[in-house]
């Protein structure tokens, strides 16, 4: 396998791992961002992540 290769199988894995975290309910969604990030960027993600979250439902 050519490292060029892994590299983008491992993006693939990392997005699909991210997408899998994105669809938790916007709860466990706060709570994760809170405890995983500064607040100035808490409040932005987590916006962000609940509007694409609720793209993906629609």
């Amino acid at each position: 396998m050519e490292p060029k290769d892994l590299m983008a199988t491992v993006s693939v894995v990392m997005l699909h791992s991210l997408i899998g975290c994105l669809i938790l309910s916007n709860a466990e969604l706060q709570v994760l961002l809170l405890f995983k990030l500064p607040p100035i960027h808490s409040s932005f993600l987590q916006k962000m992540t609940i509007e694409s979250v609720n793209k993906r439902l629609n």
